[in-house]
């Protein structure tokens, strides 16, 4: 068995001849420095025989058969060469002293590669199959621009311009003036956390959503003007996707990030509105925001990042609470008031002041923060943080690290939930406060 042509002066095969025996088999090459290197090695039970060298000017005097018993028989390589022995130099014989039974390496055992699910992702910037560098590459097919928003474009544009990418550090001083006609404008179609009809708690390996139902979508009047644009979800980062810098130039990362997605399809745009979350430790829980916890503590499925899919649905509707109080109550009037109670608890602003506490926002054109990386996204980014406490920043880690996404193949190795600040260069921000 020759390293290579022109190193090989002889090859043998060391301390064995023809016998039937349980044996420890070695085959050497011995380059033309005089060095031997072991090429082949093994431990069986069965034949070795036909030990010879190769003859001078021939290709293969000699052999070597290894027969074992109860095996597949064969003649190594090493015994069937071109190499040639000028010197006829004679075959080595077996050393004095050979160890016995010396036991064969341990195989290494055939690991497939792992299959991620379609449509997989993760943030691990050193993982160039799936990290952030490779999202273009990511299916995305299925998404819901695709199955339901016939002008935004549905295709994957995480690798399209780079400049054109969210999330960004938004600047302390604007790029350029304020566009804005208007303030944002909520309008009171509300959903309600007790009916599972008018929307869908779901939770992703790196989002807390809610999916709103058909009519049921809080809807908003953006300042450039127009009719209402419905909301498809809104949903919870945790950390803030975006950061805010200071003026003195540092930049700030906040505790989350609450965004409300409105993609206003006749215009082959999304809006997307969003608040920054500041968790301070002494704070009173946002008793508001904690509706919210509480509908996402009761999802049992982990749905996909983009695509439409399961994440169940709440199941103390009203009609069943409403059943349970209808056998307690004593007259019509008593009943009347509870169901107007439960209702005021149940319906949910999306806009409250204690979710989003400003009018004020920063405004500049991106991408969604995930595959497919949507385009053509108006980024509305709201001054003042959103407040809650401690203990509920530690139950929204709790809901995405150790909920029903724990030991999902989507959240395998993900290393983050939310994607690295992007380049800003020569992008129009705007930042419209009181003063406009």
């Amino acid at each position: 068995f020759c390293l290579s042509t022109s190193k090989c002066h002889q090859v043998s095969v060391q301390g064995v001849s023809a016998w039937n025996a349980e044996i420890y088999w070695e085959i050497y090459a011995r380059q033309v420095d005089g060095t031997q290197v072991k090429v082949a090695y093994g431990e069986d039970v069965g034949t070795v025989s036909n030990v010879g060298r190769n003859s001078v000017g021939t290709s293969g005097g000699g052999g070597c058969t290894f027969d074992p018993k109860g095996g597949t028989s064969g003649s190594f390589a090493g015994c069937f060469n071109t190499c040639r022995d000028p010197n006829d130099v004679p075959v080595q014989s077996a050393p004095d002293i050979v160890e016995t039974r010396k036991p064969t390496g341990k195989p290494t055992p055939y690991l497939a590669p792992e299959v991620r699910p379609l449509g997989y992702f993760n943030y691990d910037e050193n993982d160039i199959e799936y990290g952030p560098s490779a999202w273009q590459d990511v299916d995305t097919s299925g998404n819901l621009w695709e199955t339901s928003y016939d002008n935004i474009d549905a295709s994957n544009q995480c690798g399209i311009n780079a400049n054109m990418q969210s999330p960004i550090a938004l600047p302390f001083e604007a790029t350029t003036s304020c566009q804005a006609r208007r303030q944002l404008r909520s309008r009171s179609r509300r959903f309600s956390t007790c009916a599972g009809e008018s929307g869908t708690f779901e939770i992703t390996p790196t989002r807390l959503r809610v999916r709103f139902g058909s009519g049921y979508e809080p809807s908003v009047v953006v300042p450039e003007g127009g009719n209402a644009v419905d909301a498809a979800y809104m949903e919870v980062a945790v950390p803030s996707l975006h950061r805010l810098t200071s003026a003195d130039g540092s930049t700030r990362e906040y505790s989350a990030e609450y965004t409300i997605v409105y993609p206003w399809n006749n215009k082959g745009r999304i809006v997307a509105v969003s608040v920054l979350i500041d968790a301070i430790s002494g704070a009173e829980d946002n008793a508001i925001f904690q509706q919210l916890l509480d509908g996402w503590s009761d999802v049992s499925t982990c749905s996909h990042a983009f695509r439409i899919g399961a994440g169940r649905q709440r199941e103390r509707d009203l009609s069943a609470l409403d059943e349970v109080d209808i056998l307690h109550s004593s007259t019509e009037s008593e009943q009347g008031s509870r169901h107007k109670a439960r209702r005021l608890q149940c319906d949910f602003d999306v806009f409250h002041r204690s979710l989003v506490p400003s009018i004020y926002f920063h405004s500049y054109y991106g991408s969604l923060p995930e595959p497919p990386c949507t385009g053509n996204t108006n980024w509305k980014v709201i001054e003042k943080p959103m407040i809650i406490s401690m203990e509920q920043l530690q139950q929204m880690n709790k809901l995405l690290s150790q909920g029903p996404c724990k030991n999902d193949p989507s959240a395998k190795d993900l290393k983050g939930r939310v994607r690295e600040m992007q380049a800003k260069a020569g992008r129009a921000i705007e930042r419209c406060g009181r003063r406009n």
